[in-house]
């Protein structure tokens, strides 16, 4: 049982799905990005670091207006109100570190009031999302091994 929690775990944390729009020059794209945490943990996970990193170098030299971070924990980890608004300071912190060129950051503290999925583990999770000012042509590309689909937004 302990060895399926932990793959469980290991493949949440690896599930990070980057999601972008496609660039054009009326509307700049726009990102979506799920971090995944340990039952009752803020601490960013090497493989939560790796896709941080990934989606750093995959906005490139993009003018981000606004990085809204949408926090979530489980309703069985202990202060989910709590919990999920550290996890978001914890992304928003280490995001800071690599584009201190983000205009502005909103955190919406979903806690346990708005579940992801009814798998819990599913729900300890930051969803990061940007909106850009302007989207440079020739944007990196870096092959991370993320998948990307189109945002309906």
């Amino acid at each position: 049982m302990r060895t399926v929690r932990r793959r469980t775990a290991c493949v949440l944390a690896c599930a990070m799905v980057l999601i972008c729009g496609h660039s054009s020059a009326l509307s700049p794209p726009s990102f979506d990005t799920f971090v995944y945490f340990a039952k009752d943990s803020i601490r960013l996970e090497p493989e939560a670091v790796q896709a941080l990193d990934a989606l750093a170098c995959r906005l490139g030299h993009a003018k981000v207006r606004l990085m809204m971070l949408d926090a979530h924990a489980a309703s069985d980890e202990a202060a989910p109100f709590s919990l999920a608004q550290k996890r978001a300071l914890a992304v928003r912190r280490y995001i800071a570190r690599s584009r201190p060129s983000i205009e502005s950051t909103e955190i919406r503290n979903l806690a346990d009031s708005q579940p992801l999925s009814q798998r819990k583990e599913a729900n300890q999770a930051v969803d990061i999302q940007f909106v850009f000012a302007e989207w440079p042509s020739g944007s990196a590309s870096c092959a991370q091994g993320a998948r990307s689909r189109p945002v309906a937004r």
